[in-house]
Formats: structure tokens, sequence, C-alpha cells
């Protein structure tokens, strides 16, 4: 149960591998959107640190971010940036 049966030769199999990997190791992870202010921008290499960045924006307040990242980590950025 729960095993892959494959081939290393075969590049079918090594990519049908490499996307149960993915999928296993995503499978806790939540997206969200994270707003950073211009004036917070110290904690924007610790967004890219703790999270998967999937698209950033940005206006005259700051910069938007849509990342997937595990629950802790979100509740803990929002928390540094004042959105819990």
């Amino acid at each position: 149960p729960g095993c892959i049966v494959m081939s290393a030769r075969r590049p079918d199999d090594v990519a049908k591998l490499h996307q149960a990997i993915l999928a296993f190791f995503r499978q806790d992870l939540v997206e969200a959107e994270l707003f950073l202010p211009w004036s917070a921008q110290q904690l924007r290499g610790e967004i890219f640190a703790r999270c998967e960045v999937l698209e950033e924006r940005a206006d005259e307040e700051g910069a938007f971010f849509r990342v997937r990242g595990e629950q802790g980590a979100l509740d803990s950025l929002r928390e540094q940036l004042g959105q819990a």
C-alpha cells in the first residue's frame, strides 16, 4: 500500500514519481495572500524563505504576495505583519 512501482529508465515513470513526491509534501500547505507595506520590506526575505511565492503585485501602499506554505508559517508572518 502506498508504494510506487517504476523504472528509473522510463522518463514517464520518473515524472510520475516526481509528481507523487510533490503532492505528498504539498498536501498540508495552504494558499493565502499577504500584504507587506513598504515600511516593512525587511520581512520580504522571510516571506520568500518560509513560503512558495505564487504571485507578487504592488501598489502605492505596498506589495501583495499570493503564497503557499504551512499554516504555522503563515500565522507567524501574519502576526509579524499585524494581520493576525
